[in-house]
């Protein structure tokens, strides 16, 4: 996440939707007085150690309105980013089988495992992307939702927004390529179950 108190913006960095990617992008802008909190590339932390406690940079609206001024609320152009939730989901199980052979020797079993597990359904990575950007009763609290689909085009609109030169994005963190046809019916379902509110706030199909 990050908040620019001298552009007046709040970035909501949800996960595997390009969001180092924009971070990258935005950094250049940032002033010193600016905050950003992420623990992957790089070790930054808000200046709040309630929040810096968490120890992760993919923060949600719920768990920083507490701490946000109401002028900031008000002022501040809000932004993020959202995927479509089965290549979200796949991209999420890609990266977390890096480093092995799993999700092309046995990908129904890989994927199978993670949706059984409490523990990975509870992982902050595959949270629905309405967690990160929604009120206590469901609301949208951010002013502009770009899409991982149309990710160069929206980022130019930011740009123009907040008055920046546009600077080409590289995609950092990439996972390989998901394959759709490699699901089945069963995992389909749960896709569409688990995320439902995402396919309905985002307009998803």
């Amino acid at each position: 996440m990050i908040i620019s108190h001298h552009h007046k913006f709040i970035f909501y960095a949800i996960p595997k939707t390009a969001s180092q990617s924009i971070r990258r992008a935005l950094r250049p802008h940032l002033h010193k007085y600016d905050w950003e909190q992420c623990h992957l590339y790089e070790q930054r932390s808000f200046p709040i150690p309630e929040l810096a406690s968490f120890k992760l940079g993919h923060l949600s609206y719920q768990q920083i309105s507490p701490y946000l001024l109401q002028d900031m609320k008000d002022e501040y152009f809000s932004f993020c980013f959202v995927r479509h939730p089965v290549d979200r989901f796949l991209s999420y199980c890609y990266f977390k089988h890096a480093d092995d052979h799993e999700m092309t020797n046995n990908p129904i079993a890989s994927i199978t495992k993670i949706i059984s597990s409490a523990v990975e359904r509870n992982n902050v990575m595959l949270r629905p992307q309405a967690s990160f950007i929604c009120d206590e009763v469901g609301n949208v609290k951010v002013d502009f939702i770009g899409r991982y689909e149309d990710l160069v085009l929206d980022y130019q609109r930011i740009c123009k927004k907040l008055d920046f030169p546009e600077i080409k994005l590289i995609l950092i963190n990439e996972s390989e390529r998901p394959v759709k046809s490699i699901l089945d019916p069963m995992i389909f379902k749960w896709i569409r179950e688990y995320y439902a509110e995402d396919y309905q706030k985002f307009n998803y199909h």
